[in-house]
């Protein structure tokens, strides 16, 4: 789990079951804890909305940082998130 944290620039979390909920919440707990650099977490899937708005919630009452993973509808929109968090130029058409 570390070296999948360590080596990711970024992170997008898309539906799955126990395993991706692990990995979400180890990724989401190091930036938390500031034990990496600041990396984006995103979500794909009506599934984690509720959760990280949730959890969200909560973290903000405790007077710790939110919003540190996003959610999303839809792949381009975590694509143009990325992009815009990691500096990736736009894919030139062929």
């Amino acid at each position: 789990m570390k070296k999948l944290i360590g080596l990711g620039d970024g992170f997008v979390v898309l539906q799955g079951g126990t395993g991706t909920l692990l990995e979400l919440a180890a990724a989401w707990e190091y930036s938390n804890k500031s034990l990496m650099d600041i990396k984006p977490i995103t979500c794909h899937s009506s599934i984690w909305k509720t959760m990280v708005s949730e959890m969200n919630d909560q973290m903000k009452l405790e007077g710790r940082p939110a919003d540190m993973v996003k959610t999303f509808d839809t792949i381009d929109e975590i694509v143009e998130y990325l992009r815009g968090s990691l500096a990736i130029p736009p894919k030139l058409s062929s």
